[in-house]
């Protein structure tokens, strides 16, 4: 997997109320190059350090104490609309797909994806590409490579 240029780096806020799967994210995200991470546990907290911080990407739990995820990615696009977001989450229903329509955030990731799959869509936040976008590529892509053969 490639790395993304940045010569200033990138700056990522991680908000969970579950301390591993915090320090477990921020391990994953520092350990590229250029990527320096701060975390907080509750959906207030992240808004503070948002606006304080101005970070290129905050990934927020769905479920935070306080003030949800969502709660949280309306305030932190107020404050800091430059920040892309990410909402993490157990599941995805139809009304977590709905909701976060209506907030549009940058994309979605599920606990449970693999460590790859996350720093790619990662990538893609801070590439600015909204999931939606990135999952009509895929298509367009692999007619590509089809037609290749």
């Amino acid at each position: 997997m490639s790395e993304i240029n940045r010569s200033s780096g990138w700056r990522i806020l991680i908000a969970d109320d579950d301390e591993l799967t915090r320090r477990g994210t921020r391990r994953l995200l520092e350990s590229r190059r250029k990527t320096e991470a701060w975390e907080v546990e509750n959906g207030k907290e992240a808004v503070e350090k948002a606006q304080v911080l101005r970070p290129d990407l905050a990934i927020l739990n769905s479920s935070l104490p306080i003030l949800d995820g969502f709660g949280a990615a309306r305030e932190i696009q107020k404050c800091a609309p430059e920040t892309r977001i990410l909402i993490l989450s157990l599941v995805r229903t139809d009304a977590l797909t709905e909701a976060l329509r209506k907030i549009a955030v940058t994309g979605y990731l599920r606990k449970s994806e693999s460590a790859e799959l996350f720093l790619r869509r990662v990538d893609a936040a801070l590439q600015n590409v909204r999931e939606s976008e990135s999952e009509q590529m895929l298509p367009e892509f692999l007619k590509r490579v089809l037609a290749s053969f």
